[in-house]
């Protein structure tokens, strides 16, 4: 069920849209149309036509000269009016800078018209943004993985997830290591327990997603994914994960590793020197 405030965020796209792209131009009738007769068009003879002299040709003023905005400046420009709450504002910049070319600004402009369900216009732009930049990379997979405008092909999703992921792209990052560890998007038993299975689940871990660490955790201590079983490794993840959770463990139940870590306090009493 769509949440209210992404239910809010289409209207209101998708009414800015409207208002900027989707206004028809009406032509006049043929018949009220007048072909200016030859008549009525006069050129002066070359002789008449006299040149200003030099002396009275002035530059303009190096003030009236107005900078054209790059495309960057165009995003950033639109980035800045999204901040404000100006969603008209920011996608004219926003399109303005992606038909310039503009990588960063294509993929947010097609994120943008897609929350507003404008499928087809989401999908050229996203395609447009792909060479380079992750955001349209995770944009175009996530449309490939739930077939929005195109055949739905989990081989083409993952493989431009596994793309944004490796450009240190978070949401593709934790959607493709969710995927190998809930067996989505057309992935087998075998395909799971792979190599690009512990890339993914590593890739999630080092953006503290907890699922991952876990499975990270589990892997080291049964030695799965083809790593070899290493239970130490195993309890420090599990000491991370611990205090990211706010889990304080009792220290009889802490590792030896553990302990080793952060000082074994019957360790230190045994070393302490008898007076």
């Amino acid at each position: 069920m769509m949440s209210e405030w992404k239910r809010r965020a289409r209207l209101m796209v998708l009414s800015c849209w409207m208002l900027l792209f989707a206004v028809p131009v009406q032509a006049e009738p043929v018949d009220q149309v007048q072909e200016l007769s030859a008549s009525a068009v006069q050129v002066a003879p070359a002789s008449e036509v006299q040149a200003a002299p030099v002396s009275e040709v002035q530059a303009a003023p190096a003030s009236a000269v107005q900078a054209v905005p790059t495309p960057a400046e165009d995003y950033e420009a639109g980035v800045k009016a999204d901040a404000k709450g100006d969603a008209m504002g920011a996608l004219t910049l926003y399109k303005q800078a992606a038909d310039a070319g503009y990588a960063q600004a294509q993929a947010r402009y097609a994120d943008r018209v897609n929350m507003a369900q404008l499928t087809s216009e989401a999908l050229k732009y996203f395609r447009m943004s792909v060479q380079g930049n992750s955001d349209g990379r995770y944009g175009l997979g996530a449309m490939y993985a739930e077939g929005e405008g195109v055949k739905q092909d989990f081989g083409v999703a993952r493989f431009l997830f596994g793309l944004a992921a490796e450009q240190g792209h978070q949401e593709a990052s934790i959607r493709l290591a969710g995927a190998y560890l809930k067996g989505q998007a057309g992935l087998d038993e075998a395909e799971r327990q792979g190599p690009e299975a512990l890339s993914a689940i590593r890739r999630a871990a080092g953006f503290d997603h907890l699922p991952a660490l876990d499975a990270l955790a589990v892997a080291y201590r049964e030695g799965k994914f083809g790593l070899t079983a290493d239970p130490d490794q195993a309890d420090v993840i599990v000491a991370i994960t611990n205090k990211m959770r706010g889990i304080v463990v009792k220290e009889k139940e802490k590792s030896a590793l553990f302990k080793l870590l952060k000082g074994d306090p019957a360790k230190k009493k045994a070393d302490k020197p008898k007076k």
